[in-house]
């Protein structure tokens, strides 16, 4: 009898997705220059919503971090506890973080390891790796990139303005969640000026889909890509050119389950959401194969193992690969 992939396994792919519920349920306020678009916006568009699509960083230091509403041109800061402190214009909520955001010594020559999200994802989906990093003594930071309006290039250049908002002087180490990678990457070969300042020690790709997506295929055949925003084009798997690797030393972390894959729509295994092969860069790279999808991926023992081996220096795979 054929094997098929079970549908069961197809659809908590697909609410691995869905936003996971954070807490920021109090109304704006009637004085708030947002309060009349956010009661405008349809009850989908929820608060939570919004943060993983439309808020974006400009600037980001010990947790605290100036945000823009990508739809309306808004600001906000935010502390480290993510609690709002100031709302408005974008150049006084800029100014007043140069002050009220705590500074990085500028000798500081420790690694600073950011952390990037995928499409429709949120920095917040990132937190148990920063925690775990954290807890082994690296300075982590997150980063919050509006997926849903902007493509890649548009997203590769703000993340490099928020790096460059960073202080300290140490080497910097990428680790990007699914198209986040594709941002990395983008970002790097862009050889922005605090590159040259303070230099790059890797990066760690983690389901990212660097030939493209079946999924992102199948959306834009049915006519329905242009719904997903204009990052949908930047996931559709190229004809014959070769991925470029990124201009660091890199690992690639990938999810299946050692068979046919979890998602029935996707060719060969998968995560759920990206194949295995959807992920290769070069052949020999350190790469590994963990039994998780594609959210779970960031939660995974395995991961959380490879990732510290890396930011250590070493390879994802405890040895180079052959």
């Amino acid at each position: 009898m054929m094997n098929l992939k079970s549908p069961l396994l197809v659809v908590l792919a697909l609410l691995s997705w869905a936003p996971q519920t954070l807490a920021e349920s109090t109304p704006p306020r009637p004085a708030d220059p947002l309060a009349a678009f956010q009661r405008a916006m349809p009850e989908l568009m929820s608060a939570v919503l919004r943060d993983r699509m439309v808020w974006g960083d400009l600037a980001v230091r010990h947790g605290w971090r100036v945000q823009q509403e990508r739809l309306t041109g808004g600001c906000r800061i935010l502390d480290a506890t993510d609690r709002p402190l100031v709302k408005g214009d974008c150049s006084a909520a800029l100014d007043a973080f140069s002050t009220m955001a705590p500074e990085y010594d500028a000798a500081d020559r420790s690694p600073l390891v950011i952390l990037v999200h995928g499409y429709n994802g949120a920095r917040h989906d990132l937190m148990p790796l920063a925690r775990h990093l954290t807890g082994l003594g690296f300075r982590a930071e997150t980063v919050a990139l509006p997926t849903f309006l902007a493509g890649v290039d548009d997203q590769a250049q703000r993340l490099n303005a928020v790096v460059a908002t960073m202080g300290g002087s140490g080497p910097v180490m990428f680790v990007a969640h699914s198209m986040g990678g594709l941002v990395v990457r983008r970002a790097l070969a862009d050889k922005p000026q605090w590159m040259a300042r303070r230099g790059t020690s890797g990066a760690v790709f983690i389901g990212t889909p660097f030939g493209g997506s079946a999924l992102a295929r199948i959306a834009a055949d049915l006519g329905v890509a242009p719904l997903g925003g204009p990052a949908v084009r930047d996931l559709l798997p190229l004809a014959a050119e070769v991925p470029p690797s990124p201009p660091v030393r890199w690992c690639v972390i990938a999810g299946g389950n050692g068979g046919e894959g979890w998602n029935p729509l996707v060719p060969g295994d998968d995560d759920g959401m990206i194949a295995v092969d959807e992920t290769r860069l070069a052949d020999g790279e350190d790469r590994i194969l963990i039994h998780a999808m594609h959210v779970g991926l960031l939660r995974h023992p395995t991961t959380l193992a490879a990732v510290a081996r890396f930011a250590r220096g070493g390879f994802c795979s405890g040895a180079k690969a052959s």
